[in-house]
């Protein structure tokens, strides 16, 4: 009978937690604080990738991401405009200063590819930024550059 309300009490927690979080594709969707932008307006390269934003994301509430609960005050936003991209098996990757960031997912309309990062240090003025699918890879026309 103990272990019972035992399991029944950390079900509940679980799924109270699970309500308060906020999920990857949340992040990818909700308002930023735009950190930095190019202005190139021509296609480059296999993706015709055009330019890219980055925006600081505040957290208000834990981030579950592959399962895990990340407890971060800030998100980075890095999306790449221009495609139309592909939408293949293997996830595209947004690559800065050389280091990958998460998976990234491309939008709808298919227009932009965006991902997430909790570790803003390689968002710095000068950084390559490059999008890859598999060994398929495009280095963006501007280098990062930081309002």
């Amino acid at each position: 009978m103990r272990l019972n309300r035992v399991l029944i009490v950390a079900v509940c927690l679980l799924l109270a937690s699970s309500l308060y979080a906020s999920t990857l594709e949340d992040l990818l969707n909700m308002p930023g604080t735009v950190l930095g932008k190019g202005s190139n307006n021509l296609p480059v390269g296999q993706f015709g990738v055009k330019s890219y934003k980055v925006e600081e994301l505040t957290l208000t509430e834990p981030v579950i991401v592959d399962g895990q609960t990340i407890n971060a005050a800030k998100a980075w936003r890095v999306t790449i405009n221009g495609g139309p991209f592909p939408v293949r098996d293997q996830a595209a990757v947004i690559s800065v200063g050389g280091a990958d960031l998460m998976p990234a997912r491309e939008g709808t309309d298919l227009s932009v590819v965006a991902t997430i990062t909790f570790d803003q240090s390689m968002l710095t003025n000068g950084a390559v930024i490059t999008l890859s699918y598999g060994e398929d890879t495009t280095v963006l026309p501007e280098k990062l550059t930081r309002n």
